[in-house]
């Protein structure tokens, strides 16, 4: 039975373990006070923390969660960092500062959702991208399909013209505009009446009259 410390500390997990949406148990051996600071303020700033307690407690404070085998086969100093945050923004935390001291910590099980991953899940968890990234990617989704929508109506607006065919505001700018009247044709003017050539006998005979008088 574990002593009344002991089932406090327990208790005190407990009621962090049903806030947090993720958990992960690391080996953090070969990590000096200092850099456990560090790690427990970048924890911090993605809402998690770290606690550093016996193996025994986290596989007794594990047992009444979905994540209970991921406090089995827990050897040498082991932490256990909860996320109350977005489980991708803590792996990803992990992740960069084990790259940065020399591996450690090494993440050795991870409670996530309804699931216990190995420590490789880590890698894929911290892929995932967060919340913010996801309305970022969705974005530009909605950008793409926007601007394909707009090239599309660009093209038929191009081939519509094209084609000849008027569109409706060309439509009525035609039958609003008055219709052209075509010019009278030219009338011809009128023959002027003019007497007919008098032959040679009647020249004649006109001549010898007035001869006469």
């Amino acid at each position: 039975m574990p002593t009344p410390k002991k089932e406090a500390v327990i208790q005190e997990l407990g009621s962090r373990l049903k806030r947090a949406k993720a958990v992960y148990v690391a080996d953090y051996s070969h990590m000096n006070v200092t850099t456990l600071t560090e790690l427990r303020s970048e924890l911090r700033k993605a809402d998690a923390e770290i606690q550093i307690v016996k193996n025994n407690l986290i596989r007794l404070s594990l047992a009444n969660t979905p994540w209970a085998n991921a406090g089995k086969d827990l050897h040498g100093p082991c932490s256990l960092t909860l996320a109350y945050g977005e489980a991708p923004v803590v792996a990803k935390v992990l992740k960069r500062f084990a790259a940065y001291h020399k591996e450690r910590p090494v993440v050795k099980a991870i409670g996530f959702e309804d699931s216990v991953h190995g420590g490789e899940f880590l890698g894929t968890l911290a892929s995932m991208p967060t919340r913010q990234e996801a309305l970022g990617m969705l974005a530009g989704v909605l950008n793409s399909i926007i601007a394909s929508f707009a090239r599309a109506l660009n093209a038929v607006a191009d081939k519509t013209t094209e084609a000849g065919t008027a569109t409706p505001g060309a439509a009525l700018t035609q039958v609003s505009a008055p219709a052209a009247t075509a010019e009278p044709a030219p009338v011809a003017a009128p023959l002027e009446e003019t007497a007919p050539d008098a032959s040679p006998e009647a020249a004649s005979e006109e001549a010898e009259g007035g001869a006469e008088a």
